[in-house]
């Protein structure tokens, strides 16, 4: 659980970075579940929902663009591979740079978003030239337009107490107020949509909520999410 305030944007120009950790794990959820990663975790969040089950405030640092690519190359295999930025909410702060220098070094990327801020030119322009993906997960009833158009994919972590009859995706998602939205917004329509089950660290609710989630799969057609980090005992 979250109780920190929420943060706005960043507005520096991305020499430095409000950095969290590096690390490397295997990618639970999404179009690249199973994949060997370096997560580059950011400090910060728009949003701190009550729910949320990640830590990105404690231990935090700002620190200069070249110190997080130094220690993404130390982590990483000498394969290279992916590098997934998440948080936080990493379009809080300028990632032109360090996308940038990530491309440079040989790297694949994968951005986790909740969609609330619009992508500068440098993101849109690498997504829609297919050099990086961005993966949102929508936490309230507005997702930025811009983000939401070229978005690779969503994620919605579902709660079998707050799923939509309509169209089995979750009215709410890890606590946050909705203001006068129905519910929490919805991918674009021809957009993949991935559904994973909400750990709530009970194993009758967290089984309760894995049974909605495929079965909103199988009616629906999304794809199933089920953190497999998480069952490899893997951050």
């Amino acid at each position: 659980m979250n109780n920190q305030k929420p943060e706005p944007r960043d507005n520096g120009d991305g020499r430095t970075i409000d950095l969290h950790s590096v690390f490397y794990t295997i990618q639970g959820e999404g179009p690249f579940s199973g994949h060997p990663a370096v997560f580059v975790r950011l400090a910060g969040c728009n949003l701190m929902c009550p729910q949320c089950d990640t830590l990105y405030t404690t231990g935090r640092n700002r620190v200069p663009l070249a110190t997080v690519l130094e220690r993404v190359n130390d982590a990483a295999p000498d394969h290279r591979g992916l590098i997934v930025i998440t948080g936080g909410e990493p379009f809080r702060q300028n990632l032109d740079l360090l996308l940038l220098g990530l491309l440079l070094a040989g790297y694949s990327i994968q951005i986790e978003s909740n969609g609330f801020f619009e992508p500068s030119g440098v993101v849109c322009d690498l997504v829609r030239d297919k050099r990086i993906s961005i993966v949102v997960s929508p936490k309230t009833g507005r997702i930025n337009p811009k983000l939401a158009e070229i978005a690779t994919a969503f994620k919605y972590v579902l709660d079998h107490r707050s799923v939509n009859p309509e169209d089995g995706l979750p009215v709410e998602a890890l606590g946050h107020g909705l203001g006068k939205a129905p519910f929490i917004a919805r991918a674009p329509a021809g957009k993949p949509i991935y559904v994973n089950p909400c750990d709530v660290k009970d194993p009758d609710h967290n089984q309760r909520n894995l049974d909605a989630a495929a079965k909103s799969c199988l009616r629906f057609g999304y794809i199933l999410g089920v953190q497999i980090h998480k069952y490899a005992n893997l951050e």
